[in-house]
């Protein structure tokens, strides 16, 4: 099961790197569902490239993390129902908070 939990969020972070790198490229424009769609971002072009570009390198700094953590619990004894176990079931979601979270507080300069 350990390992299952690290695949998964070996592949969560990779994706989650994939899906932020249009959006630290500005690559997206301003659409109905793709990007950081908060009032700020959607009160113009400038709002939205800028924090999606932010937002997108929040989230593949986070990823990366997981990512990397993810490659250290293999050389770990990890036991399930441990406390390191749960840890890295909530990893993906905790990074991606962060994200999210560093990204409105960035937010609120517009």
């Amino acid at each position: 099961m350990t390992t299952l939990v690290l695949i998964t969020d070996l592949f969560i972070g990779l994706l989650l790197i994939l899906a932020a790198i249009p959006l630290r490229k500005n690559l997206v424009a301003p659409n109905r569902g793709y990007g950081v769609r908060i009032r700020q971002s959607l009160a113009s072009p400038e709002n939205w490239y800028r924090i999606n570009r932010h937002g997108g390198s929040q989230l593949i700094v986070w990823s990366s993390f997981v990512v990397l953590l993810a490659a250290v619990g293999f050389l770990l004894p990890i036991e399930e129902a441990s406390l390191l176990f749960w840890a890295y079931i909530f990893l993906p979601a905790m990074a991606a908070l962060m994200a999210c979270l560093l990204t409105l507080r960035f937010a609120q300069k517009f």
